[in-house]
């Protein structure tokens, strides 16, 4: 119990350290990437380390009751005090570089056009999902199925993840649409009824992927973003109101979870009542203490690799049909059979992280320099984009999918899933808000973003 009150310390201390930064980079804004950082730390991290303490080193995590390993878990919490240490010099110093300001008119892109090629991504979303639904062999007769894992059954009976890349991202296209439209919304005073109604319908497209896809994470993503628009592109979203979204996704979360667990899961009585909490701080992938710890010992006895899974990226558009032996882009399948000793990787994978993938690449000066550039690349985005008056509903949407969503993705999986999937958001992004913009027009003029 010495060994997790001291992981609890670090995690502590690493939190504390995060906030002094904060204050340092006098960031007032929620949605700043160090809030986001700060909210990692104290859910994952803090939060996980005390319910250790809380359950005398047993929990129920998302799929298995763990009895912490008080070394490794030291270990986790010693290397995110390490990564989180690098992380918030780096930001700081990027913050603090002076940027030239911008501020520049609100462009009023042509809302007709954006409306045009979300509607067309709404239909070739449904198009994904109807194929997807298909080919993993949705049972939309049980209400309990339809979140599963889904599974590729082949002929002799074993079953695997349903990769389908290119499927999941046209079906995922609903998602993109959805917050496209309400940028270009929000940028108005007041948004009319149809408008409403067909950001209704895109979020109904948004959500129904994720859902049959037991792709939480998703959904998550999109309201964070959808908040984040709202927040810059409104003038700030009330703590009151936010943390009425925090609790519905908690409680939303832990619905998910309890339709993907499969019948043979048992779960106890006591499990049932922390449902929503361990669905918050029982998280066992991603930057969590616990995670971390554990492939970090795994790590401390096998060679480094040295940068292998940054190398994926250049793999990752390549599909899988035409290279079934292609490199995997997230070291997740590695974990959970190597490490976590999952038999059967077609129910479960365990992302990484970026502190244990920088750690299993590097060992802990990797983790120091590598959050360390991370940060610092990141402070700079973020205050480059604010140089810009935030105002523009493209550089909104670029921040969001490329700063903000961009660093969720690093501490939730590892750096090639969360570049490939900024990639995959910001040409769809950028090609239609290209066809939308103003026509020019020599005996007009802009004032104040509208044509005079």
């Amino acid at each position: 119990m010495g060994e997790i009150i001291l992981a609890f310390v670090a995690c502590v201390s690493a939190l504390g350290f995060t906030l002094f930064g904060m204050r340092l980079s006098k960031n007032k804004s929620v949605f700043s990437p160090i809030s986001w950082f700060c909210l990692n730390l104290a859910m994952y991290d803090v939060g996980q380390a005390l319910l250790f303490i809380v359950t005398g080193g047993e929990m129920k995590m998302e799929t298995l009751v763990v009895n912490s390993n008080t070394t490794a878990l030291l270990l986790g919490a010693l290397l995110i005090l390490v990564g989180s240490g690098g992380w918030v010099i780096g930001y700081v110093i990027g913050y603090a570089k002076k940027q030239v300001g911008r501020d520049r008119p609100r462009i009023r892109y042509r809302k007709f056009v954006v409306r045009r090629w979300v509607i067309a991504m709404m239909i070739l979303s449904w198009i994904g999902i109807i194929i997807f639904a298909r080919v993993a062999e949705v049972d939309f007769s049980d209400l309990s199925a339809i979140s599963k894992k889904r599974v590729i059954m082949s002929d002799d009976g074993s079953g695997s993840f349903a990769a389908l890349g290119y499927l999941r991202q046209l079906a995922s296209l609903g998602a993109l649409a959805f917050t496209m439209y309400l940028a270009v919304c929000l940028t108005e005073r007041k948004t009319k009824r149809g408008d409403l109604v067909l950001l209704a319908m895109l979020f109904g497209t948004a959500v129904a992927f994720p859902v049959i896809a037991s792709a939480r994470g998703m959904i998550v993503g999109t309201i964070i973003v959808s908040l984040a628009l709202y927040d810059s592109l409104r003038g700030g979203v009330k703590p009151l109101r936010l943390a009425l979204w925090g609790a519905g996704l908690v409680f939303m979360l832990d619905a998910l979870k309890t339709l993907r667990l499969d019948d043979t899961v048992a779960v106890d009585s006591a499990s049932r009542v922390l449902g929503p909490l361990t669905s918050v701080f029982g998280y066992e992938g991603g930057q969590s203490v616990f995670n971390t710890g554990v492939i970090a010992e795994f790590f401390g006895g096998v060679p480094f690799w040295l940068g292998k899974t940054f190398i994926a990226l250049f793999t990752a558009p390549i599909p899988r049909s035409l290279w079934p032996d292609k490199p995997a882009v997230s070291p997740d399948e590695y974990i959970a059979t190597s490490i976590y000793g999952y038999n059967d990787t077609s129910w479960h994978t365990v992302p990484a992280g970026f502190v244990a993938e920088l750690y299993m690449n590097f060992g802990p000066v990797g983790v120091f320099l590598g959050m360390l550039v991370a940060g610092l690349l990141i402070g700079q985005a973020y205050k480059r984009y604010l140089a810009t008056g935030g105002n523009d509903p493209l550089l909104a949407l670029m921040y969001c999918y490329c700063v903000l969503r961009f660093s969720l993705k690093l501490m939730g999986s590892n750096f090639s899933a969360a570049t490939v999937d900024a990639l995959l958001a910001i040409v769809p992004i950028v090609l239609v808000f290209y066809f939308a913009r103003p026509r020019s027009n020599p005996g007009m003029k802009m004032v104040g973003g509208m044509a005079k």
